[in-house]
């Protein structure tokens, strides 16, 4: 009689085998399709189809998009456009997770913000505009004719849409499929997937494409920024900085995280750095950790404009983003009420600041270009009266600016500064 023995091990290890395979990989179910062009474009007029709020902005030159158009217009191969649906998304509207330049071109060249020069050197619009003024080298602008209109409305783009997958699942394909273009620090931090991500986004929203609007001119002002360091999702390293000044108050990496990199590491805190605390604040931390950060930048602006007033006609400007930082983080962590002689105690110290700033410079340059000993004493004897004028803590801050003004190390030691400038 033939007995069979079931090898239970051999089961066991199956089965294992199984799961872990299983537990290597996370797949998502997508579907792969050609959309016409019109149909494409319309929907993304229509708002189903869009670009979530964390992708990178237009950053396409006006040359890109026209070769871009061009070459659908030729019929040449472009690549696919990759989309999500949002896991929860009652609308399941789909989301472009990578195309949105080229999505972007397509929409403006419909809309006719642009047109592109084809071979008799004309320039062709959707539709042509005769108060257009032709550019050099573009021949006359026309009207692109309605055989290339059709033409370029049935060109199918390749379309691949992974269905239902959470925000955050969204957001490391992105970051996947941007590897062969790297993204740089400031757009990283914006396609974090966070609540903290979400309301820093929204809090300089409603100007910082706007260079001439008051607000963006008065927190330029406040933090002593450039026009481009607030443009193209660059404010956001800088608004992660100073938030991270007023969440970490009384602890040792209080100034750690202003540079861009330290930014980015501070936000991503939960992404396995081994950081001492977690920026993933759910909604109800948001409502308590959030009005923290907003009462610090509504007593910032208040101290500075106190101390632009009491400054008369010498308007107080800081000298560079490393200063402000240093000047946010003291008046909100280390200096409770303001008070008048607060104020003076600035306006003096700051005063000190650029008389250096200014003598030291110029009897600097004499002194590398002096020859006879005399002039030499002189100019030396000019600099020890300088020092001695404005005092060793104003040397010492400006040394600290120099290099690297906004690492953890010089803005520790222009806290201590304050700290003596001010008896604390």
């Amino acid at each position: 009689m033939f007995i069979y023995k079931f090898d239970f091990n051999f089961l066991f290890d199956c089965q294992y085998n199984q799961l872990t395979t299983m537990s290597l990989i996370t797949q998502h179910n997508l579907i792969r399709e050609d959309v016409e062009i019109e149909t494409f474009e319309s929907e993304y007029v229509s708002g189903e189809r869009v670009i979530d709020p964390w992708q990178r902005l237009d950053g396409w030159l006006l040359s890109f998009k026209m070769l871009f158009i061009k070459a659908i217009l030729c019929g040449s191969d472009i690549p696919k456009i990759m989309e999500y649906t949002l896991l929860g998304d009652p609308l399941s509207r789909k989301r472009i997770l990578d195309g949105g330049h080229r999505c972007r071109a397509i929409h403006e060249f419909k809309a006719s913000e642009f047109g592109v020069v084809l071979s008799d050197n004309n320039c062709y619009w959707w539709d042509h505009d005769e108060t257009r003024v032709r550019k050099k080298g573009q021949g006359q602008n026309r009207k692109l004719p309605q055989e290339y209109k059709d033409m370029f409305n049935s060109y199918n783009l390749s379309c691949t849409t992974y269905l239902e997958i959470t925000d955050k699942d969204a957001r490391v394909k992105f970051n996947e499929l941007n590897n062969c273009s790297p993204m740089k620090i400031h757009e990283v931090i914006n396609s974090h997937c966070s609540q903290l991500i979400d309301f820093m986004r929204k809090e300089w929203s409603s100007f910082i494409g706007s260079p001439g609007n008051h607000e963006f001119k008065h927190i330029q002002k406040m933090f002593c920024l450039t026009p481009s360091s607030m443009s193209d999702l660059k404010h956001m390293k800088i608004i992660a900085g100073l938030f991270s000044i007023i969440h970490r108050k009384g602890e040792a990496d209080e100034y750690g995280y202003c540079q861009p990199g330290d930014a980015l590491r501070y936000v991503r805190a939960n992404n396995g750095d081994n950081e001492p605390f977690s920026t993933q604040f759910s909604v109800e931390e948001m409502t308590v950790v959030w009005p923290k950060f907003t009462d610090g930048l509504e007593k910032f602006y208040a101290t500075m404009d106190r101390i632009n007033v009491h400054s008369a006609n010498q308007q107080f400007k800081l000298a560079n983003h490393s200063e402000s930082l240093s000047y946010f983080g003291y008046i909100n962590n280390h200096m409770g009420d303001i008070s008048e002689e607060d104020i003076e105690m600035f306006i003096r110290f700051h005063g000190r600041c650029e008389k250096y700033r200014v003598e030291e410079k110029a009897i600097a340059k004499k002194l590398n270009s002096v020859k006879d000993s005399a002039t030499f004493t002189q100019l030396q004897t000019d600099m020890d009266l300088l020092k001695e004028s404005v005092g060793q803590p104003t040397i010492d801050w400006l040394a600290t600016t120099n290099n690297n003004g906004s690492g953890q190390s010089n803005l520790r030691k222009r806290k201590n500064i304050l700290d003596i400038i001010f008896g604390h």
